[in-house]
């Protein structure tokens, strides 16, 4: 009987801290609060952004380079483990559909490259 009474004292407590407690209202028409004006950036702020897009590009750009080695070791990995008896076959089609995904992005990359060390030239699309 005891266990019934706390059963039910358990659950009702439960659903009772479920329910709000304030309430919640939307702001009126009448709301007068204006939004931030928009920003201009200045020179100086343009050049840190400009500078650090030159570094994220320099540091992608070290990625591809050494995308080829990092496959190239992944693949031994995987043969000595499949001469080893391993199942190896999951991880070879991530390492495919990884080598894959890259020779995708590889063209967009270089398109990107081409317009960040050159950026008057024009892309076609």
């Amino acid at each position: 009987m005891f266990k019934k009474i706390s059963l039910v004292l358990l659950v009702t407590v439960f659903s009772i801290a479920t329910l709000p407690s304030s309430s919640v209202y939307a702001s009126g028409l009448s709301d007068e609060t204006t939004p931030p004006e928009k920003t201009k950036l200045s020179g100086e702020r343009l050049e840190e952004l400009w500078v650090r897009v030159l570094k994220i590009n320099e540091g992608t750009s070290k990625k591809f380079e050494n995308l080829e080695n990092f496959r190239a070791k992944i693949q031994i990995i995987i043969d000595k483990a499949s001469e080893n008896g391993n199942d190896t076959l999951a991880v070879q089609a991530a390492l495919d559909a990884f080598s894959a995904s890259v020779e995708e992005a590889r063209p967009i990359f270089e398109g990107a490259q081409a317009f960040i060390v050159n950026p008057n030239v024009k892309t076609t699309k």
